[in-house]
């Protein structure tokens, strides 16, 4: 007995055209690396950072990966290394190629290729031991925790902290210098204070955008671009002027990462896929689940490499695109 009337015949084949032109839509962008495909030990990535010809990967678990330009992997974690934690917020390598490593519950590490050494609230002047950025300048190693802001003198073993009263600048999520003036900015969910000629000030923040701050970047000219989980992007140029991202209805005012490199604008957001804004041609793209391979919608850290390849950390794994 057949079933299939010419009615029903007609939504089958519809409905098989639709799903063909969805799939055949999701273009094939990225190289995704998960555990499924690589020796990548956990799918949940929370940090990026790469250096010369290796990628160093932060897991949300499971220590650290690192992949070179070979495809060749390495790992470390608490049972084969000095890390004391394998939940990694950020990774850092300096200018001696020390490698810094910030955790989530059990405080910074520093790696030289040859000695592991901790530092946590038990052993150091850490406020906190859940580090969410680290910065360079000079000999000294500035710290972004949940409970203030440290700096670390690495020529007198000195530290310093700073914000650890002030419950409204806490929580430090990220730190930047800008080049065109020398001055340090860092970042919280409601402040955002710069470091001129040794003293600390805060910016006023306009009321539409002093809400869940989560990231920032500097761009060549001394602009800051501000990120927000639920304003979106804003800008601040010398003429201390504020001014709102034209995109950020396409990406839902959520932002959880930022990087700019080579004059673009890279915006990882919360749920909508990565953006890419070309500063120089004012192109934009978004790349997301509905019209891509992406792994995953939700971008927790940027990084670009030498072979002109942006990457991008999920929790289904990390991912490289081709910057054309």
């Amino acid at each position: 007995m057949n079933f299939i009337t010419k009615p029903n015949l007609f939504v089958f084949l519809l409905l098989i055209n639709l799903f063909s032109i969805h799939a055949f839509s999701q273009e094939q962008y990225f190289e995704v690396y998960n555990t499924s495909n690589s020796p990548i030990a956990n799918d949940n990535i929370k940090a990026l950072f790469y250096d010369n010809s290796k990628l160093w990967v932060g897991t949300n678990g499971n220590g650290i990966d690192i992949i070179d330009n070979e495809n060749k992997w390495q790992h470390y974690d608490i049972f084969n290394s000095g890390l004391r934690d394998d939940y990694v917020n950020v990774i850092r390598i300096d200018k001696n190629k020390v490698k810094w490593i910030g955790t989530a519950f059990e405080g910074l590490v520093k790696y030289n290729d040859t000695t592991w050494t901790s530092f946590n609230v038990e052993n150091s002047s850490l406020p906190f031991n859940s580090i969410n950025d680290i910065f360079f300048k000079d000999n000294k190693v500035m710290i972004a925790t949940e409970a203030g802001l440290a700096t670390f003198d690495e020529k007198t073993n000195k530290w310093q902290n700073v914000f650890d009263n002030e419950d409204e600048y806490l929580d430090i999520k990220k730190i930047k210098e800008d080049f065109t003036t020398n001055n340090i900015w860092v970042l919280s969910p409601f402040a955002l204070n710069y470091l001129k000629d040794n003293k600390w000030t805060t910016l006023e923040l306009p009321k539409k955008i002093k809400s869940s701050l989560t990231s920032m970047d500097i761009d060549a000219n001394g602009t800051l671009f501000v990120g927000s989980f639920n304003t979106g992007l804003h800008t601040y140029n010398n003429k201390q002027q504020w001014q709102e991202f034209k995109f950020n209805k396409q990406i839902n005012n959520s932002v959880i990462s930022i990087l700019i490199s080579s004059n673009i604008l890279f915006i990882g957001t919360n749920g909508y896929g990565l953006a890419i804004y070309n500063m120089n041609t004012n192109d934009f793209k978004i790349y997301n689940l509905e019209n891509s391979n992406i792994p995953n919608n939700w971008i927790y850290d940027i990084s670009t490499d030498n072979d002109n390849n942006v990457w991008i950390a999920t929790s289904k794994g990390i991912a490289k695109l081709k910057i054309k």
